[in-house]
């Protein structure tokens, strides 16, 4: 299937398993690694760090690589500035009840 003329590959159970333990793995080592230097990071910042490391996921699974050219760039930071502004919108709104 190709997406943006961007050949898409099909998932396999084991690499998604795999991937989603790397970006789980990598997730918490950030998050404890900025409390080990005494950073605050509230919740706002844990969320989008969350929404950010979910397309990390998919575009990993689904084989969309930033090295392989601009079109690839494009589409993975379109989809990431898409996905933490909708989590923005709603932290937004949820702030505001």
């Amino acid at each position: 299937m190709k997406f943006f003329e961007i050949q898409l590959t099909r998932p396999t159970s084991g690499r998604a398993t795999a991937l989603g333990a790397v970006c789980a793995l990598a997730l918490v080592g950030l998050l404890y690694w900025t409390q080990a230097w005494g950073v605050e990071v509230g919740l706002r910042v844990k969320v989008l760090l969350s929404v950010s490391m979910l397309w990390v996921y998919v575009t990993a699974i689904f084989g969309i690589r930033v090295t392989e050219g601009r079109r690839q760039w494009v589409v993975y930071l379109a989809g990431l500035a898409a996905l933490n502004a909708v989590a923005y919108l709603v932290l937004n709104a949820l702030a505001l009840r």
